[in-house]
């Protein structure tokens, strides 16, 4: 009787990647220039007319900001995008300080006063973004801010209502990318 024979798999040398940093790469990559697309593609969508449909009459859209993030500042292993809801009363201040990787701030409610460092940028409800640099900027409602790692930055409410703030920041994760668990 003849048995088929069934040959070990070799494997190739590796060189040093692994899926799971390729396939994130790719995704952060693809990501990113698609944030890109969208950040330059603004101004031409506001001339364009609305499309048949639309949102639903129960969503409004309050703010909306959409702020690209240098390749350079992005986590090279991968990233946990973390976003935190910040309130701060009036008379509030957080002293400013850095953090190792990027942060966006979102103002939602009230009127935010960033002391810090250079370079931050500033962008407008319009699109439009400026360069800013040491000393307080302010940032009113629909606006962001964008501060790249290690640039001093934090928060005061000079105004007589709450201060919210939506802030979003790209964590670097250690050893890589994580699989989430099922």
């Amino acid at each position: 009787m003849n048995t088929p024979r069934i040959d070990t798999p070799v494997s190739s040398p590796t060189d040093g990647l692994s899926r799971r940093i390729v396939v994130g790469a790719s995704a952060s990559g693809l990501a990113l220039a698609l944030l890109a697309r969208s950040f330059s593609q603004t101004n031409a969508q506001d001339a364009t007319p609305a499309a048949e449909g639309g949102e639903p009459d129960d969503i409004v859209v309050v703010a909306s900001s959409t702020v690209p993030v240098p390749v350079a500042d992005v986590p090279a292993e991968g990233f946990a995008v973390g976003i935190t809801r910040l309130t701060l009363e009036p008379g509030g201040s957080s002293p400013a300080s850095s953090v190792p990787h990027v942060a966006i701030d979102h103002v939602e409610t009230g009127t935010l006063i960033c002391p810090g460092g250079a370079p931050r940028f500033l962008f407008a409800t319009d699109g439009s973004m400026q360069e800013v640099g040491d000393g307080d900027i302010t940032v009113s409602v629909g606006e962001s801010l964008y501060i790249p790692p290690n640039v001093p930055d934090g928060a005061r409410n000079e105004g007589t209502d709450l201060l919210t703030v939506l802030r979003i920041e790209l964590i670097p994760l250690e050893g890589g990318m994580a699989t989430p668990s099922a």
